[in-house]
């Protein structure tokens, strides 16, 4: 497939790179490192690669730059223990989560859920810039909101509003006066939350 391409950015985060390579092999190894295990084969005429990856380590987050090259096909399964949010810098990719395809382009970053299978073609000429971003960091967060969650209901007149606020509330409040029926509970948002 193709898409409409911009012309390819310069290379980021070069000060950091991690490897250079024109083997199939080694890239997938060298990726499988960084990120997990998958299957990954050229669709190139020449069946070659010319891959580099740069990365920069933020505790529980990583920013990555990766061009394979040449288009590739990409198949890591579930990525389970991360979410990585792909945004293609030039051309794009196919992604495919579960039974859900999207066509990610510069305008359009993909975020697969981490806990069903993944598929991607990446595109020719179609660097990424990755953030890798570990689910404990994730869930640990929804946890901290829960907990300030549960602290504001038990003290809601401690939060001060302005008046735009105050605005929104009155507003919600009379929509849900007139469709008392049309809620969705705290425990369905959290429970969408975890699902991703």
């Amino acid at each position: 497939m193709s898409v409409a391409l911009v012309t390819p950015p310069t290379e980021l985060l070069s000060a950091h790179n991690l490897f250079r390579t024109t083997s199939l092999d080694e890239a997938r190894d060298e990726v499988a490192r960084v990120f997990c295990p998958h299957r990954l084969v050229t669709t190139s005429r020449t069946g070659a690669v010319d891959t580099v990856h740069n990365r920069v380590h933020l505790g529980h987050l990583s920013i990555n730059y990766l061009d394979y090259g040449a288009e590739v096909e990409i198949d890591p399964g579930e990525l389970s223990s991360f979410f990585l949010i792909q945004i293609p810098l030039a051309g794009g990719s196919s992604v495919t989560c579960d039974r859900t395809t999207v066509i990610s382009t510069p305008d359009l970053a993909s975020v697969p859920n981490p806990t069903e299978p993944l598929r991607m073609t990446w595109f020719d000429d179609s660097p990424h810039l990755l953030v890798h971003v570990s689910r404990i960091v994730a869930e640990e967060r929804l946890r901290l909101a829960e907990i300030i969650w549960a602290s504001l209901v038990k003290e809601p007149s401690s939060v001060p509003l302005g008046d735009a606020h105050r605005a929104v509330i009155d507003e919600r409040l009379a929509d849900h006066e007139r469709n008392p029926n049309d809620v969705v509970t705290r425990a369905e948002v959290l429970a969408e939350a975890r699902r991703g």
